[in-house]
């Protein structure tokens, strides 16, 4: 790993009849040579047509959960189909019961997340 250096001004003095100086500080601190973020981000495994399906199920089963809506789906097109996809097309397209006490809900629950504040992060 390859080190680049670093000049920190610790103190700036003036210069008086003894000749002291400003005094700096060097730190090495390493280069920054590549991203880190993933190179294949994870896509979703959903096609349209099961996409299109779980729509029409949820259109029709409004009231029902995501757990009987894939056992419905099983049993409609012999198909499995994961509980995890039917919520994100159910999140996508916000298909909710009541929509409007839904996105009032999500945003008071993000509201109540506590806000990471600078004096804790550094203590």
């Amino acid at each position: 790993m390859s080190l680049r250096p670093v000049a920190i001004l610790i103190s700036q003095e003036k210069p008086s009849l003894t000749g002291k100086r400003d005094i700096t500080l060097i730190i090495y601190l390493p280069y920054k040579t590549r991203d880190r973020t993933p190179q294949r981000k994870r896509q979703k495994e959903i096609t349209p047509i099961q996409e299109e399906r779980i729509i029409s199920l949820r259109k029709k089963y409004l009231r029902y959960s995501k757990f009987k809506l894939a056992i419905l789906y099983q049993r409609e097109y012999g198909e499995e189909i994961s509980s995890w996809k039917i919520q994100k097309v159910i999140e996508k397209y916000r298909l909710y019961y009541h929509p409007k006490k839904t996105e009032r809900i999500r945003r008071k629950r993000q509201r109540a997340v506590k806000k990471k504040r600078i004096a804790k992060l550094n203590a």
